[in-house]
């Protein structure tokens, strides 16, 4: 649950941040304070999906570049290897 909220505040400052630069970059052209309707809050939200597209692609990179580990295939005799048939230390069942 902690971690939720912390990537939720980050990701809320990280908005606000983005918000603040294109107000100053658009000289309150894109992003207007005082009244929404005579700005163009439409380059905002290309500029916002312009991001999440760049973030997609990285994630198709990294997803594709990942190796899976291999693990060996437990056969009879590495289960029977594995199993003494003794108890483990501090085992309460005993």
């Amino acid at each position: 649950m902690g971690a939720f909220l912390v990537t939720t505040a980050l990701g809320n400052y990280v908005a606000s941040v983005l918000v603040v630069i294109v107000r100053a970059a658009s000289n309150n052209v894109w992003y207007p304070s005082e009244d929404p309707n005579k700005g163009y809050m439409e380059y905002f939200f290309f500029l916002l999906s312009g991001l999440m597209l760049i973030n997609f692609v990285v994630f198709l990179y990294v997803a594709s570049s990942y190796k899976y580990k291999t693990v060996p295939k437990r056969t009879l005799q590495t289960a029977q290897d594995l199993d003494t048939g003794q108890p483990a230390a501090g085992d309460p069942s005993v």
